[in-house]
């Protein structure tokens, strides 16, 4: 059972944040940025896992709250399947790519259209590669752990030592830096 909570403005999530799991957010709201309440968020909650909702599909604004830490990126016009399948996903996993997503990633890795990358090189140990290839594969804690023999504590050692070492905001971030470092495909 997770706590969703949809809202328009970052002020709002300060006073709702208790039990907060998963946050439902716009793109253009009235107070301001959605790109720029997700920055504020993020320095208050790295760990909340974040939804943007828009009517717009801008290729620009994926890359941009992707770079940002929102954990997944969804057009109004979905269906309430999909929106479901999303909040599990991100729930279970850090990060849902919907079809959108994954085509506006893909077709900027493939035309070699630079996404500055705010990633560290970092120099990562066959343990961290190893679990770093199954968050890849959208595995959950769990599932890595049975896969791998440790204990779901453990990968979420290693998850956070990811994050520390590739300077990644989410696991988002990780695929992303990832795919820059040529350790999936």
């Amino acid at each position: 059972m997770y706590l969703v909570l949809s809202l328009s403005c970052e002020t709002t999530y300060k006073e709702s944040s208790m039990g907060l799991y998963i946050l439902l957010m716009g793109v253009h709201m009235a107070e301001g940025s959605g790109v720029e309440a997700l920055k504020k968020i993020r320095k208050i909650d790295n760990n909340l896992k974040v939804i943007v909702l828009t009517m717009y599909d801008d290729e620009a604004n994926v890359i941009q709250l992707m770079e940002n830490g929102a954990n997944s990126y969804l057009v109004k016009d979905i269906s309430v399947e999909e929106l479901t399948t999303a909040v599990s996903r991100v729930y279970e996993t850090g990060y849902y790519f919907s079809d959108f997503m994954n085509k506006t990633l893909l077709k900027k890795i493939v035309n070699k259209v630079p996404i500055k990358p705010r990633f560290n090189e970092a120099e990562l140990t066959t343990r961290e590669l190893e679990v770093l290839k199954l968050i890849c594969d959208e595995k959950t804690a769990n599932e890595i752990a049975e896969l791998i023999f440790l204990s779901p504590r453990t990968v979420e050692g290693i998850r956070t030592k990811l994050f520390e070492k590739t300077s990644a905001r989410n696991s988002a971030g990780l695929v992303i830096y990832a795919i820059h470092q040529g350790i999936i495909n």
